[in-house]
């Protein structure tokens, strides 16, 4: 009797509470398989996979597939030739073995989610010391620095400004990281790249060339058996080609329409930000901010943005008129933003376009 009013008295009851919501919180997995990828560096698996993608097991198209529990058991297809599928917690990838090296960092995936810092995890830590630099330009390079991250996908980095006597310094600390992500983190040119989509339906067609060449030449596409025919060519979903000097790259491809992305703007497209000065304001608003700046582009770019929004068409809203399609910048082929084109920018090449939002 005495057992049975201490399990059900309230202490006991809010221990078993307490606890349950901390198995909750912590997801215990009591069979944890795979490996996480933390980093990618320039190799076989760069733009096919991504920092937090979790690989389960891998095999050669037509083998057997192997469970991956180490970074070591992936190393072991280093030295293959073929397609290495993967199975991974984003569906299955495919990548093909050219002979590149397998240029990655990965942990075993936790049995919890408690996370651990160098102290237990381990990791690197490293001091920049920015030269004839203010606390208020230390700060801004650290959110440069947390951009960066966000970028290329690095986790668990932190970032603290340290004064010691003169000097300001930015402490960089990436638990379970590496020598290798602290160089690219501080040392990597990331690449820019603006591109223009086209959404064509199956037997429709585009132009190009006015601006480039002199003169259009009309392009019909066809959808065949899960890719795109252009004349005499066919390419596949992510394939990239070049049409009358622009670099496209199938974006998506169904049975009854195809997204084909073209590049306008890469990095030595831009010669200048916040020209002209008077363009440039940043207000605050009720919800964040409103901002306005000037850049300029390179002839070249200027033309391959004619080529591509004299194929769009004009959408009218109460909030004003643009073009069918948004501009889409990325850096390293991941999508940062997109913004809407003003429809007076239409087939026009524009070298000092000004920039809202």
């Amino acid at each position: 009797m005495k057992l049975k009013k201490l399990l059900f008295s309230w202490q006991v009851m809010l221990l078993l509470f307490f606890i349950i919501c901390s198995l909750i919180a912590i997801q215990p997995n009591l069979n944890p398989r795979g490996i996480i990828i933390t980093y990618i560096g320039d190799g076989a698996f760069t733009n096919k996979l991504e920092s937090g993608t979790i690989i389960y097991s891998a095999g050669l198209v037509g083998k057997e597939m192997k469970e991956i529990y180490h970074s070591e058991d992936l190393l072991e297809f280093q030295n293959e030739s073929g397609y290495l599928v993967l199975q991974t917690n984003k569906g299955t990838k495919t990548i093909k073995l050219k002979g590149e090296i397998f240029n990655f960092s990965a942990e075993k995936v936790k049995a919890t989610n408690l996370k651990f810092g160098l102290d237990i995890e381990g990791g690197i830590r490293a001091l920049l010391k920015p030269e004839n630099m203010s606390n208020t330009t230390v700060d801004e390079i650290i959110n440069i620095l947390e951009t960066r991250i966000n970028i290329y996908g690095l986790r668990q980095a932190e970032f603290r400004k340290l004064i010691i006597g003169d000097e300001n310094l930015i402490m960089i600390s990436i638990a379970g990281g590496n020598e290798q992500e602290i160089r690219d983190l501080l040392l990597k040119k990331g690449k820019f790249e603006a591109r223009i989509p086209l959404t064509l339906n199956n037997g429709s067609s585009f132009k190009l060339g006015k601006f480039l060449i002199g003169s259009n030449e009309e392009f019909r596409i066809y959808i065949l058996n899960n890719s795109l025919k252009i004349g005499n060519n066919r390419y596949n979903i992510e394939e990239k080609f070049n049409l009358k000097g622009i670099d496209f790259k199938i974006k998506n491809l169904t049975s009854k329409k195809v997204v084909i992305e073209g590049l306008v703007f890469e990095s030595k497209d831009i010669k200048g930000v916040g020209i002209p000065p008077e363009s440039n304001y940043l207000d605050r608003i009720q919800n964040g901010y409103r901002f306005q700046f000037g850049v300029i582009i390179s002839p070249i770019g200027a033309k391959r943005f004619a080529e591509l929004t004299q194929n769009l068409r004009n959408i009218f809203s109460p909030g004003g008129s643009y073009l069918s399609e948004k501009i889409y910048f990325y850096i390293d082929d991941k999508e940062l933003d997109a913004l809407n084109i003003d429809a007076n920018l239409k087939g026009r090449e524009v070298i000092n376009p000004i920039i809202t939002g």
